[in-house]
């Protein structure tokens, strides 16, 4: 597991602490993955086109 660039999926860890979101409802244009917070060097912002 460790020689692998890639996690395999057989091997990867999930968790979901609510439900899961009604698709329907969504809107992917508005999703947005953040990193910031102490331990990031600088901050940055990744949407769905990104």
């Amino acid at each position: 597991m460790l020689d692998a660039d890639v996690t395999p999926l057989e091997v990867l860890f999930i968790r979901n602490n609510g439900l899961v979101p009604d698709r329907a409802s969504l809107d992917p244009a508005q999703w947005l993955l953040k990193i910031d917070g102490e331990s990031a060097k600088n901050a940055m912002q990744f949407s769905i086109a990104d």
